[in-house]
């Protein structure tokens, strides 16, 4: 996602008013540097005397000091990635936050016509950006098919770990009790399985294994055979 982003940043500098602005007050910042952050503040968020401004400057205040900001307000002049908007393969979403001052449509549209397949929107409320980013990351994906069947009814859960697994893993050797916890958790999978219970997926707990059964006597045997298949593992 690119929100009021721009590819050349000393002509947004140029053509965007509060840029303008924070930069013409540069020659101020070693003087009066907290004056200066809390001019930037106030321009950036529209003078609108908020607490939100005060904030801002706080935050500038303790991240940069003065010598530093002005170094990165020249380096950034030199920032221009025009060339290789066009290698750029990723889907890219380009948001014109209208109620931002640092957002320009002009330069946006741009932007968006120079990455390959790009898509401008408009986003006019705050409440507004979530769902918009959330629905362009999620265009062409399929429903994920579930991956287990679980059965109805009565369920019961068996839960198998490994007993002081830390123990264990400062004893044999991370690499080793790894190896082992691998083996493991094939067999006590295959254990389930014989006793027509459903393992769920991944590393839920730990190096444990959690499972379901329909039945609570399937459940007790399979668990008395795990506690047997370490003997193998």
């Amino acid at each position: 996602m690119l929100p009021s982003t721009y590819a050349r940043l000393a002509e947004a500098n140029k053509v965007i008013p509060v840029l303008r602005a924070t930069r013409a007050l540069d020659a101020m910042a070693e003087e009066e540097w907290a004056y200066h952050t809390q001019a930037i503040a106030n321009a950036i968020t529209g003078f609108s005397g908020s607490d939100l401004a005060n904030r801002f400057a706080a935050v500038i205040r303790a991240g940069w000091r003065a010598q530093d900001y002005l170094v990165w307000r020249a380096a950034s002049e030199k920032i221009d990635v025009t060339e290789l908007l066009p290698f750029v393969k990723a889907p890219a979403l380009v948001v014109h936050y209208t109620p931002s001052l640092l957002s320009n449509i002009d330069l946006l549209r741009e932007l968006a016509s120079q990455i390959p397949n790009a898509r401008l929107v408009y986003v006019v409320l705050a409440e507004e950006m979530a769902p918009t980013i959330d629905a362009f990351l999620c265009e062409g994906e399929e429903q994920a098919p579930a991956t287990l069947e679980l059965p109805s009814g009565m369920l019961a859960i068996l839960f198998a770990d490994i007993a002081d697994s830390t123990a264990l893993t400062e004893r044999l050797g991370d690499t080793a009790f790894r190896a082992k916890a691998r083996d493991l958790d094939g067999a006590l999978r295959t254990v389930i399985r014989d006793h027509s219970g459903s393992a769920i997926e991944g590393k839920l707990l730990g190096d444990g294994v959690l499972a379901v059964f329909s039945s609570a006597r399937q459940a007790i045997e399979a668990a008395l055979s795990c506690g047997h298949a370490g003997d193998v593992a």
